[in-house]
Formats: structure tokens, C-alpha cells, sequence
């Protein structure tokens, strides 16, 4: 495959492209290299070919997707792709009360969950509420939590909004699905892209003003109220972990600044969990804390050291940011939404 998809690029005389992508391969593949040898204990050679082969895929992705030709499948493609996560996430939320009681438990040594043939997922120990005398839970879809899933929902959303014609039944579905996560992340962006929405439409029909009003209003005081119960209520503690874990990377990377401790994440719950490094945060078992961290940027500082961190971004530009956020900078810097 390898050989076919090189053989591609010199037959298009796309030498430059081909530079490009073989500086990268070898770029990643000394970072890995230097990064098993300088780590502070014993790392997993099955992980480090595991972060290789993922990296390498993705290269080669983003390669395939950034010629002229491919642009728009890799739009019509992640469109399609967030779709079926919606529809699947809320087919999820909804078939939990039918189906509670016939759940199976999934775990390995760091994540445990409740699960319905293998194709429904859920924590209720973690993330149950209730509503109208139903027993809910948190909606999670495919990933193992709800913050994980906001994310797709918001990148369907953004797409729904600024890059493919608008459909109010889809747009409202895909905010239901963003609520049901009771994420105040996902809230708070969902609120964001509703509100740079409305400028450009309220221009067009002033009338539409009131109507988004008072959604961004009633967006707003959930995503407050929710922030307030995960900073002073009953939900305190997960903020008090993800404060835990945007802090404590940080003196674990001071320790080791230039390599890190090796990206081997079994290894960093090990480093993290000694007594040097615990922040004494009122409310946290310590214990808990074994399951891995909330802040993938901040495990990557504590693993990968700082200039890993501040210069692999810039690094990797322009392929894995192309097929991450290039639609969004497009956008954001036009200010002007391209429509199909």
C-alpha cells in the first residue's frame, strides 16, 4: 500500500509533497525513538508501534484527503461519519429505560462500563439521573464518556451550521444529542457556534432576533447551572479531578522537561499516583486517579516533555492539523459560511 501510494506521488511529479511527507514519517518516527529511550522507566514496545502505526495512518490520510481532488469527499465522508454517531447516540440515550436491566460489564484495567450487545454503552453508576420518575443516564454513544462524544457533536454541528445547507430538524436533533451529554464544555461551545450563527442570520431577518434570544438564554442558564453544580455541588469532584489533572502534569513535565516520562500511559498512572505528586485537593480519592488522566494536551506535556509539546504542532502542520480544523480556519477567517 505503502509502495502504491508513494508510486502515486512521482507519477504526478509531486516531489515536493513527497519531501514533505517523508520529513514528517521520519520527524515522528525519531520522536518515538527518543522518547522510549529517554523515559524514566521500562516502556510497552507494543504501544510505542501502537502511537507508530496511528501516527503514520493518520499521515498518510491527511496526504490522501489535502489534494484538490479529495477535499470535498473528506467533507461529504466526516459528515456522513457524524451522522451515524448521532443517530446512534441518540438511539443510546433513549433505549436505556427499556433496557437497564439487561446490561453486561465491560472493563479492563483502567475503564469499566455497562453495555447492551455490545453496541450501547453506559456508566450509570457515574452518570445516572433522573427525569419525569426515568432513570437516565448521561449520554455517551460509542466512547467511554460524555465530554468524548460532545465533541463529534459539535464538530456535526459546526458542519450543519457554516458548511452544508442548514436543516432545522437536523440542527435541532444535534443539540438534543449536545444536551444529553450534560457536558458544560459542550454546552458552552454549542452556545458559541449558535451565537456567531445568529449574527450572520439576524442580519438577514431582524424578527429572528426574540426566537434566538431566548434559545441562547435557556442554553445559557443550563450550561450555568450545570458549571455551578460541578464547581459547588454534588458534581464538585469531577471538576476538582480535571483541576487535579491540568495541574499535576504540569510538575511532573518540570521534573523531566525534555523527554518526559514516556508516553506509556500505564506507566504515567504508576508515576502520577506517588506521594510527591499528589496536590492534597479535598474531596479527590487518590485511588481513583489510577483509571488515567481527563487532559490528553496535559498527559502529553507530563509524557513528552516540553518541547515535544510546544514544537510537534508546528511540526506536523500541515497535515494533521489540515484534517482536523482547516474547515474551521477557512471560516473563521473568511467570516463568510460556504453553503452546498
Amino acid at each position: 500500500m505503502v509502495e502504491a501510494f508513494l508510486s502515486c506521488f512521482i507519477e504526478r511529479n509531486y516531489f515536493k509533497e513527497l519531501r514533505q511527507l517523508v520529513f514528517v514519517l521520519v520527524s515522528i518516527t525519531l520522536f518515538l525513538l527518543i522518547n522510549y529511550l529517554f523515559a524514566i522507566s521500562e516502556q510497552s514496545i507494543q504501544k510505542v508501534l501502537a502511537n507508530l502505526t496511528i501516527m503514520f495512518s493518520a499521515t498518510f490520510a491527511v496526504m490522501y484527503f489535502n489534494s484538490t481532488n479529495n477535499k470535498n469527499k473528506f467533507t461529504d465522508y466526516l459528515y456522513f461519519a457524524l451522522l451515524v454517531v448521532l443517530f446512534h447516540s441518540l438511539t443510546n440515550f433513549f433505549l436505556y429505560p427499556l433496557i437497564s436491566g439487561n446490561l453486561s460489564s465491560i472493563s479492563n484495567w483502567h475503564y469499566e462500563c455497562s453495555s447492551f450487545l455490545k453496541l450501547f454503552f453506559y456508566n450509570p453508576q457515574k452518570y445516572s439521573f433522573d427525569v419525569l420518575g426515568f432513570t437516565m443516564v448521561r449520554n455517551q454513544g460509542l466512547f467511554w464518556e460524555p465530554g468524548v462524544l460532545q465533541v463529534f457533536l459539535n464538530i456535526l454541528l459546526f458542519l450543519s451550521l457554516f458548511v452544508r445547507r442548514f436543516k432545522l430538524s437536523l440542527v435541532g436533533l444535534i443539540s438534543f444529542a449536545v444536551l444529553s451529554t450534560l457536558s458544560t464544555t459542550g454546552l458552552l461551545i454549542m452556545i458559541l457556534q449558535f451565537v456567531i450563527y445568529s449574527t450572520t442570520v439576524i442580519r438577514k431577518n431582524i424578527l429572528l432576533l426574540p426566537i434566538f434570544i431566548a434559545l441562547l438564554l435557556g442554553f445559557y442558564t443550563l450550561a450555568s447551572l450545570n458549571l455551578s453544580d460541578k464547581i459547588l455541588g454534588d458534581g464538585a469532584t469531577s471538576f476538582q479531578v480535571r483541576f487535579f489533572d491540568l495541574v499535576q502534569p504540569v510538575l511532573i513535565a518540570f521534573d523531566h522537561p525534555l523527554t518526559g516520562i514516556g508516553l506509556d500511559d500505564q506507566r504515567y498512572i504508576e508515576v502520577r499516583n506517588r506521594i510527591d505528586y499528589n496536590l492534597w485537593i479535598d474531596g479527590i480519592n487518590f485511588d481513583s486517579l489510577e483509571k488515567g488522566a481527563t487532559n490528553s494536551i496535559m498527559f502529553f506535556l507530563a509524557t513528552a516533555g516540553f518541547p515535544a509539546t510546544i514544537f510537534l504542532p508546528l511540526l506536523l502542520k500541515p497535515f494533521f492539523f489540515i484534517f482536523v480544523i482547516s474547515g474551521v480556519i477557512y471560516s473563521l477567517n473568511k467570516f463568510k459560511w460556504k453553503t452546498y
